[in-house]
């Protein structure tokens, strides 16, 4: 069954333009090994209004994860 049909899409849509090879097989990778524990797969959905503020707004989530406790 293609990855779109199941609810999942190709990393280069998700994205809006082409990813590394290195960063698609990572991923793909990453998504394999997590299958293997049968996760609970839910969508998150982002809106931003758009110009240069989506970057400012990934990079401040960014920083938010990464934080230590």
């Amino acid at each position: 069954m293609p990855a779109a049909v199941r609810g999942r899409l190709p990393l280069e849509t998700v994205t809006g333009g082409r990813v590394g090879e290195e960063a698609v097989s990572y991923f793909q990778g990453l998504r394999q090994y997590k299958e293997k524990f049968l996760p609970l797969w839910h969508p998150k959905y982002l809106a931003s209004p758009g110009g240069f503020a989506l970057p400012r707004i990934l990079a401040a989530i960014a920083a938010l994860i990464s934080r230590n406790p």
